[in-house]
């Protein structure tokens, strides 16, 4: 969530103002909505909606400078993720 925060700080220079609207507008979303443990669950399916923030990375990843190490980053968080899923970390 941090991620996408910073993505609409950026989006208000660079993306137009419908699309940064929307993506205020969706943050708050998952914000509000807590599981019984009070941990936010499913974050990725509230995330998805946010897509001017991923047209922000499409655009950031043509400097190499950021391409790299996010390319290193989402394969070590891909790679923790599948390795909870495979340990059957989800599931209660």
């Amino acid at each position: 969530m941090t991620l996408f925060a910073a993505l609409i700080m950026i989006a208000f220079r660079v993306l137009p103002r419908e699309y940064m609207l929307l993506m205020v507008s969706l943050f708050f979303v998952p914000l509000v909505k807590l599981s019984g443990d009070g941990l936010l669950r499913a974050m990725s399916r509230y995330v998805l909606p946010l897509f001017p923030g991923f047209v922000l990375l499409a655009r950031s990843g043509r400097r190499p400078r950021f391409r790299w190490p996010w390319i290193c980053l989402s394969f070590t968080l891909q790679a923790i993720a599948s390795a909870a899923f495979f340990l059957w970390f989800w599931v209660t």
